[in-house]
């Protein structure tokens, strides 16, 4: 299995974790990387060949390419709409 795959195969609550933690890294918050290393033992033995940013990186390029669809499973929407598809605007 692919990390590409096993990424879009998180339930949601993992995926949070990995994308957070993901995220924490790229604002330079101290992480431990615990949720992408598991990714990557599950998917191979050379792991352990990865340094931890590369390991890191390598996630965070597929979780940039997956986006959209990681944004929709997580139900984050970039653009909040109702269901006319207009924006929702604040009302004074």
């Amino acid at each position: 299995m692919h990390l590409k795959q096993m990424i879009q195969g998180l339930d949601i609550e993992r995926l949070a974790e990995v994308v957070m933690e993901v995220g924490k890294y790229v604002k330079g918050e101290k992480v431990t990387g615990a949720k992408v290393s598991e990714l990557f033992t599950s998917v191979t033995t050379d792991a352990l060949a990865l340094t931890f940013e590369e390991k890191m990186n390598i996630v965070r390029q597929l979780i940039r390419d997956d986006k959209p669809l990681i944004l929709k499973r997580l139900k984050i929407n970039l653009q909040q709409s109702d269901d006319n598809g207009e924006q929702i605007r604040f009302r004074r």
